[in-house]
């Protein structure tokens, strides 16, 4: 133990010591026990308690605190009380860490480096499509009516999640570099969004459970592949098609 964390150097992961999960569920049922008149500082507390698991958590710890720190942020001191039932997603955020730390503790010490995979993937109004570059796989999509009347940055990421889940056995244990157009998605999938509409948590969750680490990178959009693929399946189906496709 080190840090207040486990370190187990037979099967290469970290995990956070029991203690401290007590400590911080118990914190946590004390600050819901005063609510719904709470002060900052509580939030501040708790939020310091949550970024301080980042080791094992990773960038969940911001994209699930982002309403915590907008409240925080908004203070114009740090001891008036206010009502936090007023603010539901940061409720939300509290129960969530709450209901699930035991489940999220523990965390691979080595990020996956090998095999390494490259994909691309673009969306347009009408479909997406994504290649995973070495295999025979292309994954793609049309959008429904209320779905192309989507923002282009929310299209993207469903994109990536779409596709992920459409390469599950390839990618499974291995590293990802992505290529994304959309530099919008690229930083949501790092750091998250106040827009509740743009999320990446679906993102988050298939990595952790099929040990994916995703590397998501800006790509010119002028890449030849990536528009071929979205222009010509844009009246397609759902499916994926044997890499003979791109050649068409």
């Amino acid at each position: 133990m080190w840090l207040g964390l486990n370190w187990d150097l037979v099967s290469g992961s970290i995990s956070i010591t029991d203690r401290r999960i007590s400590n911080f569920i118990a914190f946590i049922d004390k600050f819901l026990q005063s609510a719904p008149y709470v002060t900052p500082q509580d939030c501040a507390s708790i939020t310091g308690h949550i970024m301080s698991m980042s080791p094992v958590l990773g960038n969940l710890t911001r994209l699930k605190t982002r309403f915590l720190y907008k409240v925080i942020d908004s203070r114009s001191t740090w001891d008036p009380r206010f009502n936090i039932g007023l603010h539901n997603d940061c409720l939300s955020e509290i129960f969530f860490w709450k209901n699930n730390i035991v489940s999220l503790n523990s965390r691979n010490i080595v990020p996956y480096q090998v095999p390494f995979l490259f994909s691309f993937s673009d969306a347009s109004n009408v479909a997406c499509g994504a290649y995973l570059v070495g295999t025979e796989e292309v994954s793609h999509r049309t959008w429904s009516s209320s779905e192309a009347e989507k923002s282009s940055t929310w299209r993207e990421l469903n994109a990536v999640h779409f596709a992920l889940t459409s390469f599950k056995n390839s990618v499974q244990g291995k590293s990802v570099k992505w290529h994304s157009d959309n530099q919008r998605a690229v930083r949501i999938v790092d750091i998250e969004s106040p827009n509740t509409e743009l999320h990446s948590i679906d993102i988050f969750y298939f990595c952790r459970n099929f040990n994916v680490c995703l590397f998501l990178n800006g790509f010119p959009e002028s890449l030849i592949l990536v528009l071929m693929i979205s222009a010509t399946l844009s009246t397609s189906t759902t499916g994926i098609l044997p890499r003979g496709f791109l050649s068409i």
